[in-house]
């Protein structure tokens, strides 16, 4: 093969190995940010701090503290505000995961956006904590 030819080769085959590159590092960004979605973890609490709720993005309650003043509630109140806090922390948490992604992916790729929608389904905040 001519000079011209070798050179044709070579500049083909950097472009395929800059291709890969980009590939693998794009691939490692949306493990890395996969990880961060599943790892979201929102928080709540009721309006008066009686009630705070941690929950995962997959919905999973991991934590659930009462105050001594919730204990002065009746218990289908008590029970209706911790429904409430509940979907609160577990839309925060969606909410994280859709901020993660969008950080990563663009406010207007399709993940992020479907997440922001999903957290629809548990209503409004009662309070988000940080």
């Amino acid at each position: 093969m001519s000079s011209p030819e070798l050179e044709g080769l070579d500049a083909a085959r950097a472009r395929v190995h800059a291709q890969a590159d980009a590939s693998r590092r794009a691939n490692q960004a949306l493990r890395e940010l996969a990880s961060e979605v599943e790892a979201a973890v929102g928080h709540a609490q009721s309006a008066e701090g009686e009630i705070r709720v941690t929950a995962a993005v997959t919905g999973a309650v991991s934590a659930i503290q009462f105050s001594d003043a919730a204990l002065e509630h009746s218990a289908a109140d008590l029970a209706r505000e911790l429904i409430e806090v509940i979907a609160a922390a577990q839309r925060d948490a969606v909410l994280r995961a859709a901020a993660a992604s969008a950080a990563q992916l663009g406010e207007n790729h399709p993940l992020a956006a479907e997440l922001r929608d999903s957290a629809d389904r548990y209503g409004r905040p009662a309070t988000r904590i940080e």
